[in-house]
């Protein structure tokens, strides 16, 4: 992900990358669809291990830089990478297949159509090194967002409120976005894979305990007085 933020947008508010104010750093705040749109394309994962640095490039007390690893009881593997201190920073999704595999990055989709199933090729061929033929499509698609999307969610909450509708944007289809940032954060806490269904009690009292013995301190600072590194406190 691509969501490269300097000290002075965390200074700029005093609830923003704190665990009472925020619950959180890069993944409850900048690229929590991200998750959406991972567990809404492949499903959610059945173990998570991740790694999250605390404040690893500015001076915050929550993660800044995430890494972590999405297992699934098909087989899968899936790779999540994230933090706001890249710049220039990569935005890219790829989903790689039996049959080929398909990226999206700097407002291009593209197919790479393998000419046979990989799995085949990796039993027959009787050169050791041979990779799959392939060649490369482009995808095209609608680029422009859709025109009214806010105001269409907004009208259609209203209605929900009044019977009139159901929601298109339930609360629940929040969930697994969450879910899955708990589960990163108390998988890298503890230092151990964390499986489906798992204890959220157990989260919870840690992220009260965060709160509680946080001893951070919101820097006032004017930006030609800034370190250039972290100040802890």
């Amino acid at each position: 992900t691509d969501w490269f933020r300097t000290q002075a947008y965390y200074d700029g508010g005093g609830w923003r990358a704190t665990w009472r104010g925020e619950g959180g750093g890069v993944l409850l705040n900048q690229c929590p669809h991200n998750l959406d749109i991972y567990q809404w394309l492949v499903g959610m994962p059945q173990r998570v291990t991740g790694l999250a640095s605390l404040g690893k490039y500015h001076d915050i007390e929550v993660e800044d830089e995430v890494t972590a690893i999405f297992q699934h009881d098909n087989g899968m593997v899936g790779h999540f990478i994230t933090t706001t201190a890249e710049s220039p920073g990569t935005n890219r999704l790829e989903i790689v297949g039996e049959n080929g595999k398909v990226i999206y990055e700097d407002g291009q989709l593209t197919f790479f159509r393998n000419r046979e199933s990989m799995l085949e090729h990796v039993q027959k061929s009787p050169d050791a090194y041979a990779k799959v033929e392939y060649h490369r499509e482009d995808v095209p698609y609608d680029r422009q967002p859709e025109k009214g999307a806010h105001a269409r969610i907004t009208a259609n909450f209203v209605q929900a409120i009044h019977g009139a509708a159901d929601l298109i944007a339930p609360a629940v289809d929040g969930y697994n976005s969450v879910a899955l940032v708990s589960a990163i954060m108390l998988s890298s806490f503890t230092g151990q894979m964390v499986t489906f269904p798992f204890d959220e009690a157990a989260y919870e009292a840690k992220l009260h305990e965060l709160i509680q013995t946080s001893r951070y301190e919101k820097p006032v600072l004017n930006v030609a007085e800034r370190p250039l590194k972290p100040t802890y406190r």
